[in-house]
């Protein structure tokens, strides 16, 4: 029993400093400010298309690329604009209509994570993302025409198998005119749970949309007003764990270095402390080496101990606040 105790001990410490150290995706370039000049049509000079501006970022699109096509393809208008936003630039979207043939074909204003499959006049949705953010922010105006309304997206997705799931998910609909840059804030709801083998993603769609009646299996049946306009800046991705991490680095902060280090190991705190410890703990749970100490910083020599990866914890009275891995070298 008291073997089995030590091991869920190491196994608690070296999870809570992969939680620590743990990267969090965020949402790529979520203000916005990468664009990049693009002609109407490949062969500019053939068509003498006009410039338009386009995001960058491989991972946003829009139906700017129906642009490039040539006119015996049915061109399509240019429907995402570069304009000034909250900071910097932003992207404007607007609703629009083309013909192909003589069916009418409407486009909603959208940019997001998909990719335009123009053979089969459809989309599919997802880029590769192995995070779990918590919400969607960002800031928004819209100026719908008629009764139009908006809507903005955001799907998480795993393969299980051979099948796409969708783990997470939440969609916002918008019906009113916003004159000035509003902020939203957009829980996600998860159907799968985080502890689940399958509850981490390994895609995402993001998706900003103009004219909320859109149908991506299908773009000839998507409905709306031509005119209806989405300006979106400042969007990110919301973590509440790291949030709750960082917050508790901040109130307990320790620098713990050099590391690697070759015997001599200094700590430093933001605030002072009467009882304070620095215990070392081998990979079988041993407590190998303690110092004691009292206010704001102390060193320890661990010059003794064979080279190996340690953990080491920072207590006050009997409060550990810090704990981590060290790596003893020769």
């Amino acid at each position: 029993m008291k073997y089995m105790k030590k091991i869920l001990f190491i196994v608690s410490l070296f999870s809570f400093a992969t939680l620590v150290a743990q990267t969090y995706e965020p949402l790529p370039d979520g203000n916005f400010d990468e664009w990049t000049k693009k002609a109407t049509h490949p062969s500019h000079d053939v068509y003498h298309g006009e410039d338009y501006d386009d995001l960058a970022n491989p991972f946003w699109k829009s139906l700017n690329e129906l642009s490039t096509l040539p006119p015996e393809m049915s061109t399509g208008p240019v429907t995402l604009f570069k304009v000034q936003g909250r900071s910097g630039f932003a992207p404007m979207v607007k609703s629009d209509t083309l013909w192909v043939g003589e069916e009418k074909l409407f486009l909603p204003g959208v940019f997001g994570a998909f990719t335009l499959d123009i053979t089969n006049k459809t989309a599919r949705f997802g880029r590769v993302y192995h995070s779990r953010p918590d919400s969607l922010v960002g800031y928004m105006k819209y100026a719908p025409v008629s009764s139009d309304s908006a809507s903005i997206f955001v799907e998480l997705y795993k393969k299980i198998g051979q099948v796409k799931v969708i783990i997470g998910r939440v969609e916002r609909k918008f019906h009113s005119n916003i004159n000035d840059w509003t902020r939203f804030s957009m829980p996600i709801e998860y159907i799968i749970e985080e502890d689940n083998e399958d509850g981490m993603p390994d895609s995402v769609s993001v998706l900003f949309v103009a004219s909320a009646a859109y149908n991506f299996d299908d773009l000839f049946t998507c409905k709306g007003q031509p005119g209806t306009t989405l300006w979106i800046d400042e969007c990110s991705f919301v973590f509440n764990k790291q949030a709750s991490i960082e917050k508790v680095e901040r109130e307990n902060y320790a620098l713990v270095y050099p590391n690697p280090t070759s015997g001599d190991v200094f700590v430093k705190l933001n605030s002072s402390v009467k009882t304070g410890r620095v215990e070392i703990i081998d990979i079988r749970g041993s407590i190998v080496k303690t110092q004691r100490f009292e206010g704001e910083s102390v060193s320890l020599d661990i010059r003794s101990l064979r080279p190996a990866l340690y953990m080491y914890r920072i207590v006050s009275g009997e409060r550990a606040i810090k704990s981590g891995r060290i790596n003893l070298i020769r």
